[in-house]
């Protein structure tokens, strides 16, 4: 996964995990919701755009097989960070809360 900042107070995400179509594992989510709270928190950028590596999917979800390895209590856990930012849709397009 890589972070950037851009030209015009934007901030770029992008999955790269191509050979998985993207999928989203934990250290994946980790890494995203870490990333996100950062450019969230920085004054700089008003946007985020995600964007994905690979031709084949942008994303096609959670890891399954990754998800099928954990315990039932790794997989709450897992879907408990998920819907860190799926459950407010406010979040997804808002900007922040910060008028341009």
């Amino acid at each position: 996964m890589h972070f950037e900042t851009l030209p015009g107070r934007v901030g770029l995400v992008t999955l790269d995990r191509p050979a998985a179509l993207n999928a989203l594992d934990m250290r994946s989510v980790r890494l995203l919701r870490e990333g996100i709270r950062a450019m969230e928190a920085d004054a700089g950028i008003d946007v985020i755009v995600l964007t994905a590596c690979g031709e084949r999917a942008f994303c096609v979800g959670v890891d399954l097989k990754e998800r099928q390895r954990l315990g039932d209590e790794a997989s709450r856990d897992f879907a408990a960070i998920h819907e860190c930012y799926a459950a407010d849709p406010s979040r997804q397009l808002a900007g922040f809360g910060r008028k341009a």
